[in-house]
């Protein structure tokens, strides 16, 4: 049924009268700074030239009470040279409040506490502000007839309540179908209740007749039964615990295997190892005389290695000798000469000696290193690989003691399970004799043992019947409740609709009554009533017709005929679809498009209203200024004094409609 129409389906609450309201703008439009504004109960008329600031307190009026219902183009109120400003409103004792504040991008943050603030803004938007911004409005003063009739059946909420009458008849229906349907379920179950009674007595007479005779003779049978039927479960018990057994029993034997294969490997492996030991140590001798050889054949060549050095360092000493007396041409001894040329070849000479001693000794180096690395090679040779064959042997022998440890180990789980298999067999020896006797007597006992199954599924269906009995008592209980609820629940709606299509009748009567008596009053007193009533049909859309019976439409109107009839459904609509919102306005813009000589009695019209139900009127009507002052604000019969009695009239339009806010109208401000 939409929150919006809430008040108008449910029937309007009662209405709120207040006496004045209290209107404050800081940087608003053209008022730069701070500013007030009070308006009285009844009509209140801002008057004065253009831009004057009309336009922009009306816009501010509005967006103090429904900033949520507006574009970011109609709440942008805010004057063009500042860069915040502040919308109050006081109504009785309640304050109400705006900010504005200027983006980056030029556009206007909006925040605070307007007078609607959820459901209710749009319908108030569109029927409590007559201005061109109004879609209603703007309809209407177009001549758009679809547009407006769609808007004008929105804003009393009669679409609305249509859909819900509507959809009240469709879960009606679904209700009656729901209902039809329990009953068929119900007289369902109370069949399938008296065939389990049915069929409840005639096991309950079987059973009386043959229990005594069939439970006496079925005393032993059932013993017996139940003695095969223990025997029979434990001979399985036995089958399965003998399958298990041997089959433990093949994995044991198979691990034994295992274990037997890897002793033989072992043993195998340890005498190879001891043979191998034994090898290496009869190789021990001839070793050691070859290391012998070695090492008395490197001490010959250290000692060559000794008198080598020993000579080179002679021959250095000789040599160093032969270069020191070189320059001299003397012998440091006897002082006789010497010749230089034979000093020169004894220093090459013993040159040529000292490079072959260094040369030799060389090559002994080498011989002395090579013996050095076989002597070592011999030495680690036969020890590192008895060590390493040692290891191997004590590993093994490891080894083999853990798997003749695993082999005992097995044999005696092996003899373990052959005991248990062959209890189990005995037993199972002894049950299978038992179960063969108890057949042989049971074969005896045939005829009793068919009648006693057959009882006992008798007693079987009587038990799963009077469970199916109860489950469809429950069932018809849950039916019986359930459909009692639809039962109210389908009064509820029938009576909701009712009322639904009561309050549709109610507004098609009353809304359609008082917007045709109030667009007829204003034309009769224009002497402009060329219009036969009604205006508007039973369902609110437009039925306009010229006197002599010659049918019109809206945009055949004349512009002030289309104001008159849009201020008049506005203000009809707002006194009955939301009486609890005290302010009603219109723009300078719709009420300069009113006939002058139209204008005075609407006015009259607007403010006997206004008076008699409580409600603040503001108009804004464009005329000269007053005493050199800008706009001024006049309530009641003052206002309709000015309006009458000002010499230069009523001038159409006004410009400063189209003004930028930020302009400034009129030194002089009545606060």
């Amino acid at each position: 049924m939409g929150g919006e129409a809430e008040a108008i389906i449910r029937g309007a609450p009662g209405e709120l009268r207040v006496s004045r309201i209290e209107l404050c703008l800081e940087n608003v439009g053209p008022f730069r700074g701070s500013h007030e504004f009070t308006f009285e109960r009844g009509l209140n008329l801002i008057y004065g030239p253009n831009a004057s600031g009309k336009s922009a307190i009306i816009r501010a009026l509005i967006v103090a009470c429904v900033s949520s219902a507006l574009s970011e183009d109609e709440v942008d109120v805010l004057n063009n040279y500042e860069i915040s400003g502040r919308v109050r409103l006081r109504v009785g004792d309640q304050k109400y409040w705006i900010e504005l504040a200027r983006q980056p991008d030029g556009g206007v943050h909006v925040k605070g506490d307007p007078y609607i603030k959820v459901k209710a803004a749009r319908i108030v938007r569109l029927i409590a502000f007559a201005d061109r911004l109004n879609p209603l409005v703007a309809s209407i003063l177009r001549g758009d007839e679809a547009q407006a009739t769609a808007m004008l059946r929105d804003a009393v909420g009669l679409a609305r309540l249509e859909e819900a009458a509507a959809s009240l008849e469709r879960e009606i229906l679904s209700l009656e179908k729901r209902l039809e349907e329990l009953s068929a379920e119900r007289g369902e179950v109370l069949s399938r209740m008296s065939e389990a009674g049915q069929r409840i007595k005639e096991l309950e007479a079987s059973i009386r007749s043959s229990a005594p005779t069939v439970e006496a003779a079925g005393l032993r049978l059932k013993e017996a039964l139940a003695e095969r039927e223990k025997l029979e479960a434990r001979l399985e018990q036995v089958r399965g615990e003998l399958e298990e057994l041997e089959k433990k029993l093949r994995e044991v034997e198979e691990k034994r295997f295992d274990v037997s294969l890897r002793q033989r490997e072992l043993r195998s492996l340890r005498q190879q190892l001891q043979e191998r030991i034994s090898k290496l140590h009869s190789k021990l001798p001839e070793r050691r005389k070859r290391l012998i050889e070695l090492e008395e054949e490197k001490r010959k060549l250290e000692r060559e290695m000794e008198k080598l050095g020993e000579r080179l360092k002679a021959v250095k000493e000789e040599k160093e000798r032969r270069l020191s007396v070189r320059d001299e041409a003397k012998c440091p001894y006897c002082g006789q000469p010497i010749d230089r040329s034979w000093i020169d070849r004894e220093v090459e000479r013993l040159r040529e000696l000292e490079n072959k001693l260094v040369n030799e000794r060389i090559r002994l180096g080498r011989r002395i290193s090579d013996l050095n690395v076989e002597i070592s090679d011999l030495k680690e040779e036969i020890e590192e690989e008895i060590e390493r064959s040692k290891r191997e042997l004590r590993r093994v022998d490891a080894e083999l003691a853990e798997a003749e440890r695993d082999s005992r180990r097995l044999r005696e789980k092996a003899s373990r399970l052959k005991k248990r298999i062959g209890e189990l067999v005995e037993e199972k020896a002894r049950v299978e004799g038992r179960l063969k006797a108890l057949n042989e007597g049971l074969q005896e006992l045939g005829v009793t043992a068919e009648m006693l199954e057959e009882l006992m599924a008798k007693r079987a269906e009587l038990e799963a019947l009077r469970k199916e009995r109860n489950a469809l008592a429950r069932r018809l209980r849950e039916l019986e409740e359930e459909e009692g609820k639809l039962r109210e629940r389908l009064k509820r709606q029938k009576d909701l609709k009712a009322a639904v299509e009561a309050r549709l009748a109610e507004l098609r009567e009353d809304v359609a009554e008082e917007v045709n008596e109030a667009v007829m009053r204003h034309f009769e007193l224009l002497k402009l009533a060329e219009l036969e009533p009604p205006i508007l049909s039973r369902d609110l859309t437009f039925r306009l017709v010229r006197r002599g019976g010659v049918p019109t439409r809206l945009s055949q109107l004349s512009d002030s005929e289309r104001a008159i009839l849009a201020v008049a459904v506005t203000f009809v609509l707002k006194l009955h679809a939301i009486p609890w919102f005290p302010i009603y306005a219109v723009d300078n813009y719709v009420a300069n498009s009113i006939h002058e000589k139209a204008l005075f009695p609407l006015l009259e019209y607007l403010m006997e209203r206004s008076k008699r139900r409580g409600v603040v009127t503001v108009v804004a009507v464009h005329g000269p200024p007053t005493n050199r002052r800008g706009l001024e604000i006049y309530a009641n019969e003052e206002a309709l004094r000015v309006l009458k009695f000002t010499p230069e009239g009523i001038s159409g339009g006004d410009g400063g409609q189209s003004k930028q806010p930020g302009q400034q109208g009129g030194a002089g401000l009545q606060q």
